[in-house]
């Protein structure tokens, strides 16, 4: 089950129009059922990761994190597990340990697994 979500999660990345970072985090139950997907945008950010910044003093990033954006958008309390991948521009997965300002997140947000490329 979770090779499925971190595959889908590295296709979903590639998918994406191509920026500085391909990242593509999904969210999902202790079953494995997908609650929430987010990607980086580097058109928006959030007021909620200025927050998170803050509180690990690191600078605001000019864009959105996919953590972020998936953490956003979940609206469930049975977060269990957090899949990040990061792929180049050929599709092939890159390191995608999350920040500081989203190790933060993610842990204020109780999800108890990172799952990450």
């Amino acid at each position: 089950m979770k090779e499925h979500i971190l595959k889908k999660a590295i296709r979903l990345a590639f998918e994406l129009p191509l920026n500085k970072q391909r990242v593509c985090a999904i969210i999902t139950t202790r079953q494995g059922k997908i609650l929430s997907i987010g990607f980086n945008s580097f058109t928006k950010t959030a007021p909620k990761q200025k927050y998170f910044a803050s509180k690990v003093n690191q600078p605001s990033k000019q864009y959105l994190h996919a953590e972020i954006h998936a953490l956003l958008r979940c609206r469930s309390n049975k977060a269990y597990t957090i899949y990040v991948a990061r792929v180049d521009r050929f599709g092939r997965p890159l390191l995608a340990h999350p920040c500081p300002i989203c190790k933060f997140a993610i842990k204020e947000s109780n999800i108890k697994e990172i799952i990450y490329t």
